[in-house]
């Protein structure tokens, strides 16, 4: 049936319970790695500020925090915040499915937060500064010139080194008198979005 060129309801409802079943499966194991970080027993309750800050561990494991913008880190622990006054208003304390439903709300939150907000301004900042319209590239000295110019204090994303973007696969030196960012390769960096979940994309 996947094969022919159309879904019927009851197919598309199949694949739409598939990816949630996925989606469950890895906000559990990234929750249980969260407890065994923190020396949590699955098994124990955790007061509202311990499962808070475990969730937002979950969202934030894996980044250099440093790295990543105050408003970004701000909109995840707001996501995670919601999300619990969402699933568990009147609760004082949390079992592990209770913070595993949070930690599943609030990883859909931040991906339309954090991801689809900051990373969209992202992307229009280079896709502006283009030296030509549709090239998917942005030459090297307008994008130090723009982290010069910028008057955002939260906005310092356009600093890495040349050797790091080399590295990453983000600098294109076909050119070698002229190199360019290559725009869809920086906006892909770990650090630039909070990819919250592998079944969530931009």
């Amino acid at each position: 049936r996947f094969g022919s060129d159309d879904f019927d309801l009851g197919e598309l409802a199949l694949v739409a319970a598939s990816i949630e079943a996925l989606i469950h499966g890895e906000a559990i194991g990234r929750l249980s790695a969260a407890y065994k970080a923190r020396g949590l027993d699955p098994k124990q309750r955790l007061s509202r500020g311990e499962a808070i800050d475990t969730v937002y561990d979950c969202l934030t494991t894996g980044y250099n925090i440093s790295q990543l913008a105050q408003a970004q880190l701000e909109s995840t622990r707001q996501s995670a915040e919601q999300a619990q006054e969402l699933v568990a208003p009147r609760h004082t304390s949390f079992s592990f499915m209770d913070v595993a439903n949070i930690l599943k709300v609030a990883t859909e939150s931040a991906g339309h937060r954090v991801d689809e907000g900051f990373c969209q301004d992202m992307e229009d900042r280079l896709t502006q500064m283009q030296d030509v319209e549709n090239s998917g590239r942005v030459k090297l000295s307008d994008f130090y010139a723009h982290q010069l110019d910028s008057s955002d204090g939260d906005f310092q994303q356009f600093q890495q080194r040349p050797e790091y973007l080399r590295q990453v696969g983000a600098l294109d030196e076909s050119d070698p008198a002229a190199p360019s960012i290559i725009i869809p390769n920086f906006l892909l960096m770990q650090g630039h979005c909070l990819n919250v979940s592998s079944y969530y994309d931009l």
